[in-house]
């Protein structure tokens, strides 16, 4: 959406925002969802007073157990993972797991950190 367009949007009480999946912690998907007050766009606040709707049941990607079964069915050959999407505590839960499969050197990589293959 147009950033104009969605500062228009967040202001009207005519209109509804509907999230559609899983929103990290600190972005504006998730302030929405908590409806936090005042949303911040591009560094100006706004108050909010569009209806906010989430439905957790849509997904562009595959699910935890999805993620699993492939790395199982690639066997005991991951040399390494790399855990880069999501909140820390289900990415150490998702490291442990793959640990748990047979994946060597999982890392939860942080911002900046470098890493050599």
């Amino acid at each position: 959406m147009v950033p104009d367009t969605f500062r228009l949007t967040v202001r009207d009480s005519r209109n509804i925002i509907l999230i559609v999946g899983f929103q990290a912690e600190n972005t504006l998907g998730r302030r929405l969802v908590k409806h936090e007050e005042p949303i911040r766009i591009f560094g100006e606040e706004h108050e909010l007073e569009a209806e906010v709707h989430s439905i957790q049941a849509l997904t562009a990607h595959a699910d935890r157990n999805e993620m699993l079964k492939y790395f199982r069915d690639m066997g005991p050959q991951v040399d390494h993972a790399f855990i880069v999407h999501g909140e820390l505590e289900q990415n150490q839960a998702m490291a442990d797991a793959l640990t748990e499969i047979g994946a060597r050197n999982v890392v939860i990589p942080g911002q900046g950190h470098a890493i050599d293959l």
